[in-house]
């Protein structure tokens, strides 16, 4: 009996560790693609250090994995056609959930660009 007991509370053991490492692994999994939604071709656009390579005007790229993901996209690392985007002041530990997310980039008329992240 008590050999009984022992085993099925080493599997109980067990099956709380499997799916803690499944669970903990998903939710830090970002899923990004990027649309180029403005009038001008990308030949060189990088997100967080990842190379998207170029990206014509309307199009959109296959997605890229990461991990804490800033839910803004310019106070990410960012460059398009080799010129860096930023913001200075953001509050740390705004992170985007995860999912699949498209980084939609559109003309701005004040910066030059605008981006969004949308939810899939």
């Amino acid at each position: 009996m008590r050999n009984n007991f022992l085993l099925v509370l080493v599997a109980v053991a067990g099956l709380f560790v499997a799916c803690s490492k499944t669970t903990s692994q998903k939710n830090k999994e970002v899923l990004v693609r990027v649309e180029n939604a403005t009038d001008e071709d990308f030949s060189n656009f990088t997100f967080m250090g990842t190379d998207f390579g170029s990206i014509n005007s309307g199009g959109s790229t296959g997605y890229k994995t990461f991990q804490q993901v800033i839910r803004y996209p310019f106070a990410n690392d960012l460059t398009i056609n080799q010129q860096h985007l930023y913001i200075i002041d953001v509050v740390a530990g705004l992170y985007l959930e995860n999912g699949k997310y498209t980084l939609r980039v559109v003309n701005d008329t004040s910066f030059h660009y605008g981006a969004s992240f949308i939810k899939e």
